[in-house]
């Protein structure tokens, strides 16, 4: 069975890292790539494109919405998570 990928992308590194660490001990997930803000975010989904992107809210130039509606113009079939802070 073929591995789910995710794509992580939040400014806060101890987020990402733990989120990386819980996926890595489970058998289904692959972290497939990693950024510090959504913009950066994109062109690295385009390039290698996940099953699923776990994106910050509020990360840089592309907000929350902002980044889903260019995901789901390019890639429609990659599923996007939204993360908030506080």
């Amino acid at each position: 069975m073929e591995k789910i990928k995710v794509f992580l992308s939040d400014s806060q590194v101890l987020f990402r890292e733990g989120i990386h660490f819980i996926l890595s001990g489970e058998d289904d997930f692959e972290v497939t790539g990693e950024a510090t803000s959504n913009e950066g975010a994109f062109t690295l989904i385009e390039a290698n494109p996940p099953n699923i992107a776990i994106l910050s809210m509020k990360n840089g130039k592309f907000d929350g919405p902002e980044i889903t509606r260019r995901i789901k113009r390019s890639l429609p079939s990659v599923s996007v998570i939204l993360t908030m802070d506080k």
